[in-house]
């Protein structure tokens, strides 16, 4: 069955709905009511238009808000375009809503990070170091754990990238 290719701006119908905030929930309601819904499956809309949801917030377009009274996120256009990171402030009746946290807090989130990286970087270290030097005592048990040794020593490189992708947001969210 080839697959039904779907003709619909889901940014501009967004702006066209203009809400400051809104759940995905309330963006498929929306789409199936709108004469231009194009499915005829809530479930197939709903995931089409969270799988463009997910394309704008990786290109910033949109910006992801939790609230603090409901487990839906809320989403809503990002001030600039040009910028990944908005800051506002959007305040409810009863609820403070913060779409994105400040500087701060994204730099405590990133120690976070980077400290179990760093851990985990230890301890894969460790492992590589054992299965080397239980290699060298034994070389005639070298080929029982030769693939468990790449394994580690692959998992060790990949975290060292992490960690220095870590420490490189770092160093880019102190200087601002």
């Amino acid at each position: 069955m080839p697959i039904k290719r779907v003709d619909f701006n889901v940014l501009a119908f967004i702006r066209s709905l203009n809400e400051n905030q809104f759940t995905i929930s309330y963006l498929n309601k929306a789409y199936i009511e709108s004469p231009e819904c194009q499915h005829t499956c809530p479930k197939i809309s709903r995931q089409y238009l969270y799988r463009n949801l997910l394309k704008y917030l990786e290109q910033g377009v949109l910006v992801s808000c939790e609230s603090k009274t409901s487990k839906a996120v809320l989403y809503s256009i990002a001030e600039s375009l040009e910028t990944n990171i908005v800051k506002t402030s959007i305040k409810n009746d009863s609820d403070s809503i913060s779409c994105v946290p400040d500087t701060k807090e994204i730099c405590d989130s990133i120690r976070e990070k980077l400290k179990i990286h760093k851990l985990t970087l230890l301890k894969t270290m460790g492992e590589t170091e054992a299965f080397k030097e239980w290699a060298e005592e034994r070389p005639d048990l070298r080929a029982d754990i030769q693939d468990r040794y790449n394994s580690v020593r692959d998992e060790s490189a990949k975290l060292l990238g992490k960690v220095n992708a870590y420490e490189s947001l770092l160093t880019m969210y102190e200087g601002s």
